[in-house]
């Protein structure tokens, strides 16, 4: 059944439709995106021989599919919590070594070298599981952070008009507050994951 269903998903993927609806095939969320993760891998698919005949009765190229699979996923996942607790799936009291061991593991799901073509939102995934990373596992950055975040949300719970609290400067690169990197300079440095790819897959088979 779950082979039938992937040739469904992929057929349907080569239909016209930008932002097809694959909920009707899988309605799960979590088994659609973990799908489209492994058609998003292009020639490094475990799909791929359906992916390339699908392609080729429709006309079209593996690559189109692949990037219908990334839009997709963008789509599912469009307002996904940019909370460095929630992109690691953990909870704010999560000990150092948890905290590690999930960046493990989203990092062997979202590493460059899964994928043939390591861009778009899959690079932004990368770089999201970095940051929160960087700033969660130093005591110093992860206070500072907490400190903001607890700010943040009193602050959308308190009366409209209030003042949000403003950190103090001197941690303002400690612990940056989210959003306030312009899109410019995450360009850039998305730009550069796929550089640090070898690095970072060092690590992960080390441990």
């Amino acid at each position: 059944m779950t082979e039938i269903r992937i040739k469904a998903i992929i057929a349907r993927l080569a239909q016209p439709d930008p932002l097809p609806d694959l909920t009707p095939l899988c309605p799960d969320r979590n088994e659609l995106t973990s799908i489209l993760l492994d058609i998003r891998k292009g020639a490094r698919s475990p799909f791929y021989t359906d992916l390339r005949e699908e392609a080729d009765r429709q006309h079209l190229d593996v690559p189109h599919l692949v990037q219908k699979a990334d839009r997709l996923l963008t789509s599912l996942n469009i307002s996904s919590s940019t909370d460095h607790y929630s992109i690691l799936d953990l909870n704010q009291d999560a000990s150092a070594e948890q905290i590690h061991e999930k960046w493990i593991e989203k990092m062997r799901i979202y590493h460059p070298d899964n994928y043939e073509n390591p861009t778009g939102w899959i690079a932004e995934q990368c770089w999201n599981l970095n940051e929160a990373y960087a700033v969660l596992k130093d005591p110093e950055k992860r206070r500072v952070y907490d400190r903001q975040r607890r700010a943040r949300m009193r602050g959308a719970l308190g009366a409209s008009g209030g003042q949000r609290p403003i950190s103090s400067i001197s941690h303002v690169d400690a612990a940056p507050v989210v959003g306030s990197r312009s899109k410019f300079t995450r360009a850039v440095t998305i730009g550069a994951i796929a550089i640090a790819g070898l690095i970072i897959g060092a690590l992960l088979w080390a441990w």
